[in-house]
Protein backbone atom coordinates (compact mmCIF):
# COMPACT_ATOMS: atom_id res chain seq x y z
CA UNK A 1 0.00 0.00 0.00
CA UNK A 2 0.97 3.48 -1.24
CA UNK A 3 1.79 6.04 1.84
CA UNK A 4 -1.07 7.97 0.06
CA UNK A 5 -3.70 4.93 0.46
CA UNK A 6 -2.91 5.04 4.41
CA UNK A 7 -2.61 8.94 4.69
CA UNK A 8 -6.43 9.04 2.75
CA UNK A 9 -7.33 5.93 5.58
CA UNK A 10 -6.58 8.50 8.58
CA UNK A 11 -8.42 11.11 6.84
CA UNK A 12 -11.75 9.08 6.60
CA UNK A 13 -11.26 7.47 10.15
CA UNK A 14 -10.61 11.49 11.47
CA UNK A 15 -14.27 12.16 9.75
CA UNK A 16 -16.22 9.20 10.55
CA UNK A 17 -15.14 9.62 14.44
CA UNK A 18 -16.67 13.76 13.82
CA UNK A 19 -19.79 12.31 12.61
CA UNK A 20 -20.04 9.27 14.96
CA UNK A 21 -19.41 12.08 17.98
CA UNK A 22 -21.84 14.13 16.69
CA UNK A 23 -24.36 11.66 16.80
CA UNK A 24 -23.45 10.48 20.33
CA UNK A 25 -23.16 14.13 21.91
CA UNK A 26 -26.78 14.87 20.32
CA UNK A 27 -28.31 12.04 22.38
CA UNK A 28 -26.27 13.45 25.81
CA UNK A 29 -28.51 15.54 27.88
CA UNK A 30 -26.17 18.27 28.97
CA UNK A 31 -26.80 21.88 28.59
CA UNK A 32 -25.42 23.48 25.40
CA UNK A 33 -22.51 25.32 26.82
CA UNK A 34 -21.00 21.85 28.48
CA UNK A 35 -22.04 19.63 25.88
CA UNK A 36 -20.27 21.70 23.34
CA UNK A 37 -16.97 22.07 25.27
CA UNK A 38 -16.65 18.22 25.71
CA UNK A 39 -17.46 17.38 22.18
CA UNK A 40 -14.58 19.76 21.36
CA UNK A 41 -12.54 18.52 23.41
CA UNK A 42 -13.38 14.65 22.13
CA UNK A 43 -13.48 15.88 18.25
CA UNK A 44 -10.29 18.24 18.23
CA UNK A 45 -7.81 16.38 20.55
CA UNK A 46 -9.38 12.88 19.80
CA UNK A 47 -10.70 12.74 16.39
CA UNK A 48 -8.46 15.73 14.88
CA UNK A 49 -5.36 14.96 17.30
CA UNK A 50 -4.48 12.25 19.28
CA UNK A 51 -6.00 9.48 17.37
CA UNK A 52 -4.22 10.39 13.81
CA UNK A 53 -0.94 10.86 15.11
CA UNK A 54 -1.36 7.63 16.50
CA UNK A 55 -2.56 5.78 13.41
CA UNK A 56 0.41 7.89 11.34
CA UNK A 57 2.94 6.74 13.98
CA UNK A 58 1.32 3.13 13.57
CA UNK A 59 1.34 2.74 9.95
CA UNK A 60 4.84 5.34 9.00
CA UNK A 61 7.33 4.62 12.01
CA UNK A 62 10.11 6.47 10.29
CA UNK A 63 9.12 8.84 9.34
CA UNK A 64 8.57 12.55 10.78
CA UNK A 65 5.11 13.63 11.65
CA UNK A 66 6.19 16.92 12.11
CA UNK A 67 7.88 17.11 9.17
CA UNK A 68 5.00 15.83 6.93
CA UNK A 69 2.26 18.04 8.51
CA UNK A 70 4.48 21.23 7.66
CA UNK A 71 4.98 21.84 11.06
CA UNK A 72 9.05 21.96 10.22
CA UNK A 73 9.85 24.17 7.19
CA UNK A 74 11.81 27.18 7.40
CA UNK A 75 9.70 30.50 6.42
CA UNK A 76 9.93 34.04 6.27
CA UNK A 77 9.45 35.51 9.75
CA UNK A 78 7.36 38.25 8.30
CA UNK A 79 4.97 35.75 7.58
CA UNK A 80 3.79 35.72 11.37
CA UNK A 81 2.40 39.35 11.65
CA UNK A 82 1.40 38.94 7.90
CA UNK A 83 -0.99 35.81 9.50
CA UNK A 84 -2.67 38.43 11.96
CA UNK A 85 -3.81 41.13 9.20
CA UNK A 86 -4.54 37.99 6.99
CA UNK A 87 -7.04 36.95 10.09
CA UNK A 88 -8.49 40.00 10.44
CA UNK A 89 -9.09 40.36 6.31
CA UNK A 90 -10.53 36.40 6.26
CA UNK A 91 -13.21 37.66 8.89
CA UNK A 92 -14.12 40.31 6.56
CA UNK A 93 -14.24 38.14 4.06
CA UNK A 94 -16.23 35.54 5.41
CA UNK A 95 -18.79 38.15 6.63
CA UNK A 96 -19.66 39.14 3.55
CA UNK A 97 -19.62 35.50 2.64
CA UNK A 98 -21.96 34.45 4.33
CA UNK A 99 -23.62 37.16 3.50
CA UNK A 100 -24.29 35.98 0.34
CA UNK A 101 -24.35 32.55 1.46
CA UNK A 102 -27.52 33.19 3.59
CA UNK A 103 -29.01 34.85 0.41
CA UNK A 104 -28.91 31.77 -1.58
CA UNK A 105 -29.67 29.47 1.19
CA UNK A 106 -32.46 31.41 1.73
CA UNK A 107 -33.74 31.55 -1.93
CA UNK A 108 -33.96 28.08 -2.19
CA UNK A 109 -35.89 27.67 0.91
CA UNK A 110 -33.41 26.80 3.85
CA UNK A 111 -34.85 28.11 7.19
CA UNK A 112 -31.71 29.32 9.56
CA UNK A 113 -32.53 28.56 13.15
CA UNK A 114 -32.79 30.89 15.44
CA UNK A 115 -31.20 31.31 19.38
CA UNK A 116 -29.38 28.02 21.15
CA UNK A 117 -25.43 28.56 21.09
CA UNK A 118 -22.73 29.91 24.15
CA UNK A 119 -24.83 31.46 27.09
CA UNK A 120 -22.18 33.43 28.87
CA UNK A 121 -23.07 33.78 32.17
CA UNK A 122 -19.39 34.37 33.76
CA UNK A 123 -16.44 35.34 32.81
CA UNK A 124 -15.00 31.60 32.78
CA UNK A 125 -17.61 30.72 30.13
CA UNK A 126 -15.56 33.04 28.44
CA UNK A 127 -12.41 31.54 28.78
CA UNK A 128 -14.09 28.18 28.29
CA UNK A 129 -15.24 29.39 24.21
CA UNK A 130 -11.88 30.92 23.39
CA UNK A 131 -9.73 27.82 24.55
CA UNK A 132 -12.80 25.00 22.68
CA UNK A 133 -13.53 27.53 19.87
CA UNK A 134 -10.37 29.55 18.94
CA UNK A 135 -7.28 27.46 20.70
CA UNK A 136 -8.06 23.92 19.51
CA UNK A 137 -9.31 24.15 15.97
CA UNK A 138 -6.55 26.72 15.01
CA UNK A 139 -4.23 23.40 16.40
CA UNK A 140 -5.77 20.60 15.65
CA UNK A 141 -7.87 21.31 12.14
CA UNK A 142 -4.63 22.67 11.07
CA UNK A 143 -3.07 19.51 11.65
CA UNK A 144 -5.53 17.39 10.22
CA UNK A 145 -7.41 18.90 7.46
CA UNK A 146 -4.38 21.31 6.41
CA UNK A 147 -1.44 19.14 7.41
CA UNK A 148 -2.11 15.68 6.99
CA UNK A 149 -4.32 16.23 4.13
CA UNK A 150 -1.40 18.19 1.89
CA UNK A 151 0.15 15.37 2.85
CA UNK A 152 -1.91 12.79 1.13
CA UNK A 153 -2.10 15.28 -1.75
CA UNK A 154 1.69 15.22 -1.95
CA UNK A 155 1.94 13.53 -5.11
CA UNK A 156 -0.76 16.01 -6.60
CA UNK A 157 1.03 18.83 -8.56
CA UNK A 158 -1.38 21.40 -9.71
CA UNK A 159 -1.01 23.86 -6.55
CA UNK A 160 -4.34 25.52 -7.56
CA UNK A 161 -6.08 22.06 -7.56
CA UNK A 162 -4.98 21.52 -3.81
CA UNK A 163 -5.97 24.41 -3.19
CA UNK A 164 -9.29 23.83 -4.03
CA UNK A 165 -9.93 20.47 -2.93
CA UNK A 166 -8.30 21.18 0.30
CA UNK A 167 -10.91 24.39 1.06
CA UNK A 168 -13.65 21.29 -0.38
CA UNK A 169 -12.86 19.51 2.09
CA UNK A 170 -12.38 21.87 5.09
CA UNK A 171 -16.05 23.30 4.69
CA UNK A 172 -17.57 19.70 4.05
CA UNK A 173 -15.84 18.55 7.54
CA UNK A 174 -18.08 21.13 9.24
CA UNK A 175 -20.78 18.87 8.29
CA UNK A 176 -23.41 21.90 8.23
CA UNK A 177 -25.12 23.94 5.08
CA UNK A 178 -24.76 27.15 6.78
CA UNK A 179 -20.98 26.80 7.40
CA UNK A 180 -20.28 25.19 4.25
CA UNK A 181 -19.53 28.49 1.78
CA UNK A 182 -17.86 29.87 4.34
CA UNK A 183 -15.68 27.76 5.70
CA UNK A 184 -14.74 26.32 2.27
CA UNK A 185 -13.30 29.96 1.47
CA UNK A 186 -11.17 30.29 4.61
CA UNK A 187 -9.58 27.31 4.07
CA UNK A 188 -8.68 28.39 0.50
CA UNK A 189 -7.28 30.93 1.88
CA UNK A 190 -5.52 29.00 4.85
CA UNK A 191 -4.82 26.16 2.42
CA UNK A 192 -3.36 28.78 -0.42
CA UNK A 193 -0.60 29.99 2.34
CA UNK A 194 0.28 26.27 3.59
CA UNK A 195 1.00 25.27 0.44
CA UNK A 196 3.17 29.06 -0.69
CA UNK A 197 4.73 28.42 2.38
CA UNK A 198 5.35 25.03 3.08
CA UNK A 199 3.98 25.58 7.34
CA UNK A 200 0.83 25.40 8.55
CA UNK A 201 1.64 27.97 11.40
CA UNK A 202 0.98 31.10 9.73
CA UNK A 203 -3.18 29.61 9.17
CA UNK A 204 -2.96 28.56 12.71
CA UNK A 205 -2.77 32.40 13.24
CA UNK A 206 -5.80 32.85 10.62
CA UNK A 207 -7.54 30.72 12.30
CA UNK A 208 -7.29 31.63 16.01
CA UNK A 209 -7.73 35.31 14.61
CA UNK A 210 -10.80 34.31 12.96
CA UNK A 211 -12.90 32.32 15.52
CA UNK A 212 -11.46 34.50 18.22
CA UNK A 213 -13.09 37.68 16.77
CA UNK A 214 -16.24 35.24 15.90
CA UNK A 215 -16.21 34.59 20.02
CA UNK A 216 -15.54 38.13 21.04
CA UNK A 217 -18.26 39.55 19.39
CA UNK A 218 -20.59 37.03 20.60
CA UNK A 219 -19.54 37.74 23.94
CA UNK A 220 -20.12 41.27 23.55
CA UNK A 221 -23.24 41.35 21.84
CA UNK A 222 -25.02 38.82 24.65
CA UNK A 223 -23.41 41.29 27.38
CA UNK A 224 -24.41 44.32 25.79
CA UNK A 225 -20.50 45.53 26.08
CA UNK A 226 -19.64 48.84 24.70
CA UNK A 227 -16.37 48.68 23.22
CA UNK A 228 -16.66 51.79 21.41
CA UNK A 229 -15.32 51.78 17.82
CA UNK A 230 -15.21 48.15 17.86
CA UNK A 231 -18.63 47.35 18.60
CA UNK A 232 -19.46 50.86 16.21
CA UNK A 233 -17.46 48.67 13.21
CA UNK A 234 -19.00 45.39 14.34
CA UNK A 235 -22.58 46.91 14.44
CA UNK A 236 -21.75 48.88 11.05
CA UNK A 237 -20.82 44.99 9.55
CA UNK A 238 -24.47 43.30 10.48
CA UNK A 239 -26.63 46.57 9.86
CA UNK A 240 -27.06 45.55 7.02
CA UNK A 241 -26.83 42.18 4.38
CA UNK A 242 -25.45 44.69 1.89
CA UNK A 243 -22.89 46.59 4.18
CA UNK A 244 -21.55 42.80 4.64
CA UNK A 245 -20.87 41.78 1.48
CA UNK A 246 -19.52 45.06 0.02
CA UNK A 247 -17.02 44.39 3.42
CA UNK A 248 -16.07 41.13 2.24
CA UNK A 249 -15.58 42.26 -1.42
CA UNK A 250 -13.25 45.10 -0.05
CA UNK A 251 -11.60 43.21 2.22
CA UNK A 252 -11.02 40.15 -0.17
CA UNK A 253 -9.56 42.56 -2.75
CA UNK A 254 -7.01 43.65 -0.09
CA UNK A 255 -6.62 39.83 0.97
CA UNK A 256 -5.31 39.13 -2.54
CA UNK A 257 -2.74 41.68 -2.65
CA UNK A 258 -1.16 40.12 0.54
CA UNK A 259 -1.41 37.27 -0.24
CA UNK A 260 0.48 37.46 -3.04
CA UNK A 261 3.38 39.42 -0.95
CA UNK A 262 2.79 36.64 1.25
CA UNK A 263 4.00 33.86 -1.23
CA UNK A 264 6.66 36.08 -2.97
CA UNK A 265 7.92 36.98 0.36
CA UNK A 266 8.71 33.00 1.22
CA UNK A 267 9.71 32.37 -2.47
CA UNK A 268 12.01 34.60 -1.86
CA UNK A 269 13.14 33.28 1.67
CA UNK A 270 13.10 29.91 0.19
CA UNK A 271 15.36 30.55 -2.42
CA UNK A 272 17.65 31.92 -0.69
CA UNK A 273 17.96 29.29 2.02
CA UNK A 274 18.49 26.62 -0.91
CA UNK A 275 21.72 25.86 -0.53
CA UNK A 276 21.32 24.75 3.33
CA UNK A 277 18.49 22.93 1.99
CA UNK A 278 20.13 20.89 -0.56
CA UNK A 279 23.34 20.55 1.88
CA UNK A 280 20.85 19.09 4.32
CA UNK A 281 19.26 16.74 2.07
CA UNK A 282 23.11 15.03 0.76
CA UNK A 283 23.71 14.92 4.20
CA UNK A 284 20.65 12.71 4.78
CA UNK A 285 21.21 10.77 1.69
CA UNK A 286 25.11 9.82 2.70
CA UNK A 287 25.27 10.37 6.04
CA UNK A 288 26.81 12.87 7.08
CA UNK A 289 26.96 16.11 9.25
CA UNK A 290 28.21 19.47 7.31
CA UNK A 291 28.60 21.35 10.48
CA UNK A 292 29.01 20.47 13.76
CA UNK A 293 27.41 22.19 17.20
CA UNK A 294 30.33 25.56 16.15
CA UNK A 295 28.93 25.75 13.02
CA UNK A 296 32.25 24.24 11.72
CA UNK A 297 32.32 21.65 8.73
CA UNK A 298 32.18 17.78 9.53
CA UNK A 299 31.81 14.88 7.60
CA UNK A 300 31.76 11.30 8.51
CA UNK A 301 31.14 8.12 6.43
CA UNK A 302 28.34 6.17 8.29
CA UNK A 303 25.78 4.98 4.93
CA UNK A 304 24.22 1.94 7.74
CA UNK A 305 23.19 4.76 10.29
CA UNK A 306 21.05 6.21 7.40
CA UNK A 307 17.10 5.04 7.01
CA UNK A 308 17.13 2.42 4.51
CA UNK A 309 15.84 3.76 1.51
CA UNK A 310 13.39 1.36 0.40
CA UNK A 311 12.04 1.86 -3.05
CA UNK A 312 8.81 4.46 -2.70
CA UNK A 313 5.27 3.10 -3.83
CA UNK A 314 4.26 4.70 -6.65
CA UNK A 315 0.69 6.99 -5.96
CA UNK A 316 -2.38 5.66 -8.31
CA UNK A 317 -5.46 7.47 -8.79
CA UNK A 318 -7.15 4.12 -6.17
CA UNK A 319 -5.12 5.62 -3.35
CA UNK A 320 -7.34 8.70 -3.18
CA UNK A 321 -10.60 6.00 -2.69
CA UNK A 322 -10.70 6.41 1.11
CA UNK A 323 -10.31 10.52 1.28
CA UNK A 324 -13.25 10.74 -1.58
CA UNK A 325 -15.02 8.31 0.42
CA UNK A 326 -14.40 10.58 3.68
CA UNK A 327 -15.23 13.68 1.37
CA UNK A 328 -18.59 12.26 0.11
CA UNK A 329 -19.30 11.06 3.62
CA UNK A 330 -19.10 14.63 4.85
CA UNK A 331 -20.59 15.96 2.30
CA UNK A 332 -23.77 13.74 2.42
CA UNK A 333 -24.57 15.08 6.48
CA UNK A 334 -24.19 18.56 5.01
CA UNK A 335 -26.76 17.72 2.45
CA UNK A 336 -29.04 16.33 5.02
CA UNK A 337 -28.77 19.58 6.98
CA UNK A 338 -29.97 21.30 4.24
CA UNK A 339 -32.51 18.90 3.43
CA UNK A 340 -33.28 19.43 7.05
CA UNK A 341 -33.19 23.23 6.41
CA UNK A 342 -36.27 22.73 4.12
CA UNK A 343 -38.46 20.92 6.52
CA UNK A 344 -38.34 23.40 9.33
Amino acid sequence: MSKTFKLSGIMLFSVMGLQISRMLFGLLPLSDNISGWIFSFVMQCGFLGVFPYLLYKANFKNDDFLKDIRVKKKISPWSYPMAIVIGLLTYGVNVGASGVWYIILTMLGFTYTRGGGVLFTSPEVLVFEIITSCVLPAIFEEITDRGLLLATLDDVKNDTLKVIAVGLFFGACHQNMPQLGPTAIAGVIIGFMAIKSGSILPGMIVHFMNNFIITIGSYVSQKNINLGIITAIDEFLFSNTLIAIGTGAACGIALIFLLREFMRLNQKYQNKDTKNDVEDSLAEIYGYHTHDAKGLPMYYTSLSSTKDNAPTVKTKKSDYALLIIAFISAMVVTIFTYIWGLLR
